[in-house]
């Protein structure tokens, strides 16, 4: 694993089917752990051009990214270690509904709205799958 940028980490060049194992999640439980965030990612993609995104995501202690949505987009989640809930809302005080994602279980999400996923365990492993090429357009947040 090479980092590219703060928390994010690709595979060494050349490799060509890079593969999660124990020691790729070890490693990122690590830097998640010694990070601010508490949150890391190992890339599968080649590089922000794929127009297939694959990132192993390790979150540490309960971190929950802030609610957000990323209207030109799907993504799924496959989730590997622990559990936590996926969030969706109607607007930054009601939530529109919650599907918990256990360890082995996998949630599609292509319904545009604003959500986040809530951990329910102090690491939380999952595979996140979107489309790609990475783009500058800007993810929406909810003001708090």
């Amino acid at each position: 694993m090479i980092p590219n940028k703060k928390g994010v980490f690709y595979p060494h060049p050349g490799e060509t089917y890079p593969c999660v194992n124990r020691p790729i999640i070890e490693e990122l439980i690590k830097h998640a752990r010694d990070s601010e965030l508490k949150i890391c990612r190992y890339c599968l993609h080649e590089n922000e051009d794929s127009k297939l995104m694959a990132m192993l995501i390790v979150i540490m202690d309960k971190y929950i990214y802030p609610a957000h949505r990323h209207a030109w987009k799907d993504e799924s989640y496959s989730v590997l270690e622990g559990s936590c809930i996926f969030r969706e809302y109607r607007d930054p005080k009601s939530i529109a509904m919650e599907q918990e994602i256990d360890e082995g279980c996998i949630l599609f999400n292509n319904r545009k709205r604003f959500h986040t996923i809530v951990p329910k365990s102090n690491i939380l492993v999952f595979v996140e799958h979107t489309e790609g090429p990475f783009t500058s357009q800007k993810i929406e947040y909810y003001e708090k």
